[in-house]
């Protein structure tokens, strides 16, 4: 039986860290090229929104169809994953249709949305598997 701590980290790595592979690639491409990357330059087209969605939905289906053990925090943890999963596919959408969008609030935003997944995320994880123990 394994811990919650190792199940995190497991999620973290195989889940968060690999799902930011392409960003860590684009930045590595533009210093290849010479240009100098900031995390402007790097966030700046809205793709971190995506991956902040994709964790949030793989969250909310880890506690999908757990006991109700815990229900209130279940509630909560979810609820927020679902309200970033949203602003994430709202976000993006507004970011690629727009026709010249300034890339500092893309980054803020992005940065906050996936701030909260991640945080909310981590907690329905924990919460999905602690029956387990």
């Amino acid at each position: 039986m394994r811990t919650n701590v190792e199940k995190l980290l497991r999620w973290f790595i195989f889940s968060v860290a690999v799902a930011m592979i392409p960003l860590a690639l684009t930045y590595f491409v533009l210093e290849i090229e010479r240009q100098n990357p900031t995390l402007e330059d790097v966030l700046s087209n809205g793709e971190l929104l995506l991956i902040s969605t994709a964790i949030a939905a793989a969250a909310i289906g880890e506690v999908i169809g757990t006991t109700p053990k815990r229900a209130v925090l279940k509630i909560l943890a979810t609820g927020v994953c679902t309200i970033t999963a949203m602003l994430g596919s709202v976000f993006y959408t507004i970011i690629r249709t727009a026709a010249a969008p300034d890339p500092r609030p893309i980054m803020t935003v992005s940065l906050l949305v996936f701030g909260g997944t991640i945080l909310a995320s981590a907690g329905c994880m924990y919460l999905a598997h602690e029956e387990e123990r």
